[in-house]
């Protein structure tokens, strides 16, 4: 799926609770756990979808699907349900090419804006002040520990430098902005007539020649599409019922695969900073003398990130223990090393716990075991089911017995033309397989079963029940509609040079035209650059009058020609507000295609690939 699909996806959602039930997947923890999975570094290998290598699993998408938007879901039909799963796919890998991007420019912020943020954050705060133990109740909540939880914070933080990059710069300059003024505190008074184009119509003669010869003119105008009458049956993972999962099951599935559930390494350190070698020398001696070191650290250490937990860095893996640290050698729990220099200052370390290499127990791991064993068991039965439809197929089976086989009801389509076809078939490599089928079933008495599979596990069971041709509307059922359109047409020219002639006549101080087509101009309006209707804002396309007055003609395509005329120009020098609002949307448009822009560069860069876990 290309970017232009992804902007097309948008016009599904037309509906406002749609809208904002998607707008919720955005910031909960659904969408978050698939990106903090990136930024930690969590790969899966049964992927949806893989982003320039970093595969994103069906089961973290369909998680996000069953607990976030839940209600949307379930209430929804299959062609919805599609449209929903891959917008939220596409939501999934915008993040990840935004982040990938601020890695690659190497965005990042420093350890002062960190520790700001997270003293300043209203939800770690009781009161209106930052309290350790709410702030670390948080974070565990999130399933993250605090050095992960900073990784994604700084991540995250990085990505606002980078839009904000963006957001920030000007995009209009000063003679441009002086225009923009000068424009939106112009006020424009005018008048109009109309000229009535009812009579005009009555008195048109449209000759059966003029008929005829549109008629043969515009034959494609009057052509009725082929249509055609479709029978299917639809193979698809939400149709097949839930299975029972045993605990045998569970057991077998999780020794055949260990290695999916190894828990890697990880060392629990505090800390505590002090400015100088002398400083931490005095912490070690009370440190010997068993004072305790949280206490220490919430009393001493000058390390704002850490000090008010008691100088707790939380779990660390291996590959993100500071040199430093490595270096202290800290092998046992409750060991403590002397002063460590750093770039500025020193530190103290203590090796609080060691969580040893190993694999998750099953109680940890049930619920993904239970839902991977529930996946595979509905792709195993429907692979087995289509190779029963087949050989069904291959013995002549009626569409009934499929459908008895298949233990799920045939839907029968109403009549549709190839302009509007069901919004289930309203899939490319569907609507294309479909339309080989129509070509080659059409003409044929006896028509087949086909089997139409997609690249996400959903199957039709297709047959072409009826087929009417392409055929020419009779000239008869189409005459009154193309005489009222040739009378109408043929009138709207006449208004047209008539008004064209009044307007002439009255720009050079003649008026007789005018009265003759006894026209007279509505009372006084006032209109401004904002004004939205057609009439305003043709006005203020009209050259300002060097004295007097201004006419114009308009058509506004309803059927409508219109006479103008412009009285005054002038300047309301009290309208900067409305300026501002100019500059400002104006502003939000450039930074939108900018944006956009950039993520369409990084989409046709980027090697996504789509796995064999697609919805």
């Amino acid at each position: 799926m290309n970017f232009v699909m992804i902007s097309n996806l948008h016009t599904v959602f037309n509906n406002i609770t749609v809208k904002l039930l998607l707008i919720v997947i955005l910031i909960t923890f659904g969408l978050t756990g698939v990106i903090n999975n990136y930024l930690l570094g969590i790969d899966n290998d049964d992927y949806a979808v893989s982003v320039n290598g970093y595969k994103i699993s069906r089961l973290q998408i369909k998680s996000i699907l069953d607990n976030d938007i839940n209600q949307l879901w379930s209430t929804s039909d299959e062609s919805t349900r599609r449209d929903i799963y891959f917008y939220v796919l596409q939501q999934i890998i915008i993040n990840i090419l935004l982040h990938q991007y601020v890695e690659k420019l190497k965005f990042s912020v420093s350890d002062y804006t960190i520790k700001q943020f997270i003293l300043n954050e209203e939800n770690f705060q009781v009161n209106g002040s930052f309290d350790n133990a709410t702030y670390k109740n948080k974070i565990a909540q999130m399933g993250l520990t605090v050095d992960q939880y900073i990784k994604l914070l700084r991540a995250r933080l990085s990505m606002q430098n980078l839009l904000s990059s963006i957001t920030n710069s000007d995009f209009i300059l000063k003679s441009e902005s002086e225009k923009i003024l000068n424009l939106s505190q112009q006020k424009r008074n005018f008048r109009t007539a109309a000229l009535s184009i009812d009579k005009l119509i009555k008195a048109q003669h449209i000759s059966d020649s003029d008929i005829l010869s549109y008629y043969k003119n515009n034959m494609r105008l009057f052509l009725q599409p082929e249509k055609f009458l479709v029978s299917y049956i639809l193979l698809d993972v939400a149709n097949v019922k839930e299975p029972i999962v045993s605990e045998l099951e569970i057991k077998n599935w999780y020794n055949q695969n260990k290695d999916e559930y190894l828990q890697i390494p990880l060392n629990h350190y505090r800390i505590i900073q002090t400015k100088t070698k002398y400083q931490a020398n005095l912490i070690i001696k009370k440190l010997i003398n068993g004072e305790n070191f949280a206490l220490l650290a919430k009393k001493y250490s000058i390390d704002p990130l850490s000090n008010l937990q008691g100088g707790d860095l939380g779990w660390v893996e291996p590959a993100r223990i500071p040199e430093e640290l490595k270096k202290a050698n800290l092998t046992k729990i409750g060991q403590i090393s002397d002063p460590i220099k750093l770039s500025v200052g020193f530190i103290i370390a203590k090796l609080e716990g060691i969580q040893r290499k190993h694999v998750k127990s099953i109680t940890e791991v049930r619920d993904t075991i239970v839902n991977q064993i529930i996946e595979q068991k509905k792709l195993t039965y429907l692979s087995q089911l289509q190779q029963k439809i087949v050989k069904a197929i291959e013995n002549h089976a009626n569409i009934s017995q499929i459908e008895k086989l298949a233990k799920i009801k045939v839907v029968k389509t109403n009549w549709f033309n190839l302009n509007n076809i069901p919004a289930e078939f309203n899939n490319e490599s569907v609507k294309n397989s479909l339309l080989n089928i129509f070509l080659e079933e059409k003409n044929k008495a006896n028509k087949s079963i086909n089997i139409i599979g997609t690249d996400d596990y959903t199957t039709f069971i297709a047959k072409l029940d009826g087929y009417t041709p392409q055929t020419t509307i009779p000239l008869k059922d189409v005459k009154n509609k193309i005489v009222s359109y040739l009378k109408y047409n043929q009138a709207i020219k006449q208004a047209k040079i008539q008004g064209q002639k009044i307007v002439e006549d009255l720009n050079v101080g003649k008026y007789d035209s005018f009265k003759k087509a006894k026209l007279h101009f509505g009372k006084l309006q006032v209109t401004d650059i904002n004004t939205k209707d057609l009439v305003s804002q043709k006005v203020f396309t009209i050259p300002k009058p060097e004295k007097g007055k201004r006419y114009e003609l308009m058509d506004d395509s309803h059927g409508h020609i219109i006479l103008i005329a412009l009285d005054k120009v002038f300047t309301d020098q009290g309208n900067t507000e409305q300026y501002q609002k100019i500059i400002k949307n104006i502003d939000a448009y450039d930074r939108t295609i900018i944006i956009n822009t950039l993520l369409q560069a990084l989409y046709e860069k980027a090697k996504i690939k789509y796995g064999k876990y697609a919805m």
